[in-house]
């Protein structure tokens, strides 16, 4: 990790290209908020927004090359820098790894709320764009799919909330993945602490169980998705527990290893992240780890 975190940072040019063609891999596109967290870490954000803006513009050249839709292709590569530049710039802010992690959950809640604020009913969003896709999929005779799509119709209450946590899994896992990769260079220490001691606290884990509590006495679908939302990001805390675990030589190198190849997994992986997310809130509540002392 360490020689490509040097690569990386060595010349300017190195950083427009991972940034550029990293925006190009499809479902890997995550990999190009890394680099920009990175760069972001390393140079500071003016220097880290020139590099971007930069592998921009030749992915925009490459889009023009190869005919692909303009708006996408443009628009993609800023859905994934612009959360990466945010949570970047609160990390070099707060400087707290925590800290930067507790505030994102909270941006995710705001972001759900204003959902609801500005769609009004969410079920009726996406029901309206499932029919979309529907007529569209029937008009090109793609029947089988469009019935596969309908099905999807009885999810519509829980699309807002997976969509909005799966995206803020992305982005703070890409944090975490990014300070890892930093923390590599030479001379950076643990400037924004370990996240083997990450603790999300006692008050997101309140939020939590209150969301939860009213969620199944009342109608209002605004707090079931926040309870989701907020009991979801405690598998961060989970995640941090496995490396305290390793760091304090409890457990093998194995049981790393094992760790990531689930979550990676394609059928393990939404077990994994809930049996995550249960030890990371339980440690919440009753501090299963004692103070780390091995760097």
């Amino acid at each position: 990790m360490q020689a490509v975190a040097a690569w990386l940072v060595a010349r300017p040019q190195n950083a427009v290209l991972a940034l550029a063609l990293t925006a190009w891999l499809q479902g890997l596109s995550f990999l190009s908020a890394i680099v920009l967290i990175v760069l972001v870490l390393h140079r500071g954000m003016p220097r880290a927004l020139l590099d971007a803006a930069v592998a921009l513009g030749l992915v925009a050249i490459i889009g023009l090359v190869v005919s692909a839709p303009m708006q996408m292709v443009v628009g993609g590569a800023i859905a994934v820098w612009f959360p990466a530049a945010l949570l970047a710039a609160i990390l070099v802010r707060t400087r707290s790894l925590t800290l930067t992690l507790q505030l994102s959950v909270i941006l995710a809640i705001v972001a759900i709320t204003g959902i609801f604020l500005v769609a009004g009913n969410p079920v009726d969003y996406w029901l309206e764009y499932l029919q979309q896709v529907i007529d569209e999929l029937r008009r090109s005779n793609q029947f089988a799919l469009a019935e596969l799509v309908e099905r999807q119709k009885e999810n519509a209450g829980q699309m807002t909330m997976v969509a909005v946590f799966a995206n803020w899994l992305v982005h703070s896992a890409s944090l975490v993945l990014a300070y890892k990769l930093y923390r590599t260079l030479p001379e950076t220490g643990q400037p924004y602490g370990r996240f083997r001691d990450l603790n999300l606290g006692k008050v997101l884990a309140l939020v939590a169980a209150v969301a939860s509590l009213l969620g199944m006495l009342t109608d209002w679908f605004w707090f079931e998705h926040v309870a989701f939302l907020s009991f979801g990001a405690f598998w961060l805390q989970g995640f941090a527990i496995v490396h305290w675990l390793y760091g304090n030589q409890m457990i093998p190198r194995i049981g790393l290893v094992l760790a990531y190849t689930m979550l990676l997994s394609v059928i393990l992986t939404l077990v994994t992240v809930i049996g995550l997310a249960v030890f990371g809130y339980l440690d919440a509540w009753f501090r299963l780890r004692r103070p780390s002392k091995i760097a």
